[in-house]
């Protein structure tokens, strides 16, 4: 309990469109920096980092793999991730 209220928890993400923040207030909206691992059988697994204006940054499409890492780094508080995995992710 006190590592909740501490915020020192694991936060999960579905597949969506996240702000990037330091100090995120909404995990429904925003991600903090950091690396991100995706187990499982993944198949079909898109993710994409951009700018707000809608430039990618980096981006990477995986068939048929077993862990993708993602590591995202803040840029000047205008960047977005955005996530479109499709298939089964253990």
């Amino acid at each position: 309990m006190k590592k909740a209220l501490a915020g020192d928890y694991v936060h999960t993400y579905s597949d969506g469109t996240y702000e990037v923040k330091a100090h995120p207030k909404d995990y429904s909206e925003q991600i903090a920096p950091g690396t991100y691992p995706v187990k499982g059988d993944l198949d079909g697994c898109y993710w994409e980092r951009s700018t707000r204006g809608g430039d990618i940054i980096d981006n990477n499409f995986a068939n048929a793999a077993r862990e993708i890492t993602v590591t995202i780094a803040t840029s000047m508080g205008c960047s977005r991730r955005r996530t479109a995995a499709r298939g089964s992710r253990g």
